[in-house]
């Protein structure tokens, strides 16, 4: 294993990848935390062309690909490089999924993601989707970058799990979605439906709005429906991605 300062290229492109969307999406690479995500993302068949450790003995072979490039950081390094205070020893470079709209028109089950912002939440609700089955997420403009630091580890690796589709508008999403025939479901406080009522034997699609804000004006008279989740008094909301939650187990 070659062992690299602070200052090598490859670290430089590893800090790049951290800090900017935009060269993860130019390059179509992104950047895994630690070992038990790494582990999951390998599970899911996800090329890793590189890791960086502070310790050799953190790498599993099950981890490595046949041209997978394993180098050693200080610890110094490896915690100025990390975006947490307390990395776990482990930044593995993974290789992107190719998907677009076009691909995921015929799943089943779709999410998609109008305006969340937090990469917390936007990671959240990929490791909903991924537990309960769902088949896509679509991060509309002005939503979070799934595949950021935050998301990734906020997805505990099943980012690798279902299909991610990004930088589309949402109507634009949406509208496509429903041409293909796919039920569109909002949640939202001003419900047209009950959530009971949601005929689970087609393909739905659910969208999620902004944090705050809801669903955006000109997706909302694109829906067949819009549900929302009954609360007890006085609670009035709920997180984004605990609603997105509550909407995917039942509706899947």
């Amino acid at each position: 294993m070659q062992h690299l300062a602070s200052s090598n290229r490859r670290v430089t492109a590893l800090r790049k990848l951290i800090n900017s969307r935009k060269a993860r999406h130019d390059e179509r690479l992104f950047v895994v935390d630690g070992p038990r995500a790494l582990s999951t993302i390998v599970e899911t068949c996800c090329v890793v062309d590189a890791i960086f450790v502070d310790d050799e003995g953190l790498v599993d072979d099950a981890m490595l690909g046949d041209e997978t490039a394993v180098f050693v950081l200080d610890r110094s390094v490896l915690e100025s490089v990390a975006d947490t205070q307390t990395p776990q020893g482990v930044l593995a470079v993974v290789a992107m999924r190719s998907c677009s709209l076009g691909d995921i028109a015929d799943r089943r089950r779709v999410v998609v993601l109008d305006g969340v912002q937090d990469p917390g939440n936007v990671g959240a609700i990929v490791r909903v989707a991924a537990a309960l089955g769902w088949d896509a997420v679509v991060a509309c403009k002005g939503s979070g970058d799934p595949w950021s630091p935050k998301a990734v580890r906020a997805s505990a690796g099943t980012v690798g799990m279902v299909d991610v589709v990004v930088d589309i508008g949402a109507a634009e999403a949406v509208a496509a979605l429903g041409a293909a025939g796919i039920r569109l479901v909002g949640a939202d406080m001003s419900p047209t439906v009950d959530l009971g009522e949601i005929d689970t034997s087609s393909p739905l699609a659910l969208v999620l709005g902004a944090e705050g804000q809801g669903l955006s004006q000109e997706t909302r008279h694109l829906l067949n429906d819009i549900v929302a989740v009954d609360m007890t008094a006085p609670v009035e909301s709920l997180n984004v991605a605990v609603t997105g939650g509550i909407v995917m187990h039942t509706l899947r």
